[in-house]
C-alpha cells in the first residue's frame, strides 16, 4: 500500500479530512489529495472474526486450472472495471488522463459533486494504470512497477467513501477498495471489506463481496468447507456475474473432496449452461 493510503476500516466514523500536496512519483505531477486521519474504531455490529490468511506466497488450489502466477489469482468476472477497461489503453495515456483529472479536482469545491466525480474518476484511472502495468511489465518486476499506482487508487477509492459515505456509489468504492486491496497482496483486508457488503443485502456489489469472501476461505485461508457455504449463497442469486464461477469452484471443491458424482454433475452443469464463459473453459481443462 502506498504510504499516503490510510489503515483502517472503511466504515470507521468520526474522520477528519483534510488537502495537501502530494507527490504521485508513477506520474511525475502535483497531486491534490485527501489526507484521512483514523479517529475510532469500527461500527456496523459484531461480523464473525476472519480466518488469518497464510503467509506464504500464493498457490493455486489442486485442480483449479490456475497456473503459479499472483497475475491470475483473481477470475475476471470479479472486476467490473475490467470492460471499461477494453480495449487496453497505454500507460502514458493513462498518465495524461490522471494529471488532467488531478487539475480538475484541483478546481472543485468541498463536498461538491464535482468533487465527488473527480476523486472517482482519480481511483478508477489509478487501478486503469496498475492493470496496464501489470499486463505489460514482466513478471519479475510486475509487484514493484504496480505498488504505486495501486496506493493511489486505493487512497481515493477511501477518499470517496470518507468525504461522501452517503453517495449512491459508496458500494462500488467499497467494493473495489477490497479489490484493489486484494491485488496488493491484502487478501485480509480485503475480506474485511468484503464481508461488509456481503451483509448488506440490497448491495448490488454483494454477490461479488460474497464471491471475494469465499475465494479468501478458499485460496488464502485454505478453508474449503466454510468457502464452499458462500459459493453456494452465490448460486442462489441467479443474475451474479460471477455465478459460472461459482458452479466452478464447487465443482473443484467436490473434486478435491473425493465427490466425483457431484464435481461431474457441476461440470457438466457449468458446461451446459455457460459454455462460453471463462469458468466453463477453465473446467473443460480439468481431467
Amino acid at each position: 500500500m502506498s504510504p499516503k493510503s490510510p489503515n483502517g476500516d472503511l466504515s470507521n466514523p468520526g474522520t477528519e479530512v483534510r488537502m495537501r500536496r502530494v507527490r504521485s512519483n508513477s506520474v511525475g505531477v502535483i497531486l491534490s489529495a485527501i489526507a484521512l486521519c483514523m479517529a475510532c474504531g469500527p461500527r456496523g455490529g459484531h461480523r464473525e472474526p476472519l480466518p488469518s490468511a497464510r503467509q506464504e506466497p500464493w498457490r493455486p488450489p489442486p485442480g483449479s486450472g490456475f497456473a503459479v502466477s499472483p497475475r491470475l489469482r483473481m477470475v475476471p468476472s470479479r472486476d467490473p472495471r475490467l470492460v471499461r477497461w477494453t480495449p487496453l489503453r497505454d500507460a502514458a495515456t493513462i498518465r495524461a488522463e490522471i494529471q488532467r483529472l488531478a487539475v480538475e479536482l484541483e478546481g472543485t469545491q468541498p463536498m461538491s459533486s464535482a468533487r465527488a466525480d473527480a476523486i472517482l474518476a482519480l481511483a478508477d484511472a489509478y487501478g486503469e494504470l496498475a492493470n496496464a502495468i501489470e499486463k505489460t511489465t514482466p513478471h519479475e518486476l510486475e509487484k514493484c512497477a504496480c505498488d504505486l499506482p495501486r496506493g493511489e487508487a486505493l487512497f481515493f477509492y477511501r477518499a470517496f467513501a470518507k468525504e461522501y459515505p452517503d453517495d449512491p456509489r459508496i458500494d462500488s468504492a467499497m467494493y473495489f477498495t477490497a479489490v484493489e486491496r486484494e491485488l496488493a497482496r491484502n487478501a485480509s483486508a480485503a475480506a474485511e471489506l468484503y464481508q461488509v457488503l456481503v451483509a448488506k443485502e440490497q448491495s448490488q456489489f454483494r454477490s461479488l463481496a460474497m464471491f471475494g469472501l469465499a475465494e479468501f476461505l478458499y485460496i488464502y485461508a485454505d478453508r474449503p468447507d466454510e468457502a464452499r457455504r458462500y459459493y453456494e449463497k452465490v448460486l442462489e442469486l441467479p443474475a451474479s456475474p460471477v455465478l459460472p464461477d461459482a458452479i466452478l469452484r464447487l465443482a473443484q471443491i467436490a473434486e478435491r473432496t473425493g465427490d466425483t458424482a457431484t464435481a461431474s454433475a457441476l461440470y457438466s452443469r457449468l458446461n451446459n449452461e455457460f459454455p462460453s464463459s471463462d469458468a466453463a473453459l477453465h473446467g473443460r481443462s480439468i481431467p
